[in-house]
């Protein structure tokens, strides 16, 4: 097992991952993503992007950016076959580690009502619930 941070070889593993799962769906349906969002994620300054990899296969990702007094947990997917085994945990917790090093104290994130693995996940983790509002409009 190894976490570390992504790289362009890594896309085409991160985008079968991230279209692979429809609760990472804007819509409700699979193939949201394309190889140019995937790239940003991995090119982009401020956003970090990190990948656990397990006998040389991307089996999780998360995708975050950090502000000055917080960051923010964009994206977080694990692959199904691998889920409930703390790679989730893992991962949140690397990023976790790295914000702390720049100071920051805070994590803000959004999750789907129906993502129930993810907030069980918060949940374990001591993340605490907060008011949101989240509306989406495919365009």
């Amino acid at each position: 097992m190894k976490i570390r941070k992504a790289t362009m070889k890594d896309a085409s593993q991160i985008l079968k991952l991230l279209n692979g799962d429809k609760i990472m769906s804007v819509n409700g349906t699979k193939g949201d993503y394309n190889k140019y969002d995937v790239k940003d994620y991995i090119k982009e300054k401020n956003i970090h992007t990190f990948v656990y990899e397990e006998n040389s296969k991307i089996i999780g990702v998360i995708v975050c950016r950090f502000f000055t007094s917080y960051f923010y947990l964009d994206s977080i997917i694990i692959d199904k076959n691998s889920q409930g085994k703390g790679i989730g945990r893992s991962l949140i917790k690397h990023v976790e580690t790295l914000a702390k090093k720049k100071g920051i104290k805070y994590v803000e994130l959004i999750t789907k009502t129906d993502n129930v693995g993810m907030q069980a996940l918060l949940r374990k983790l001591k993340y605490k619930r907060e008011t949101s509002f989240l509306l989406t409009q495919k365009i």
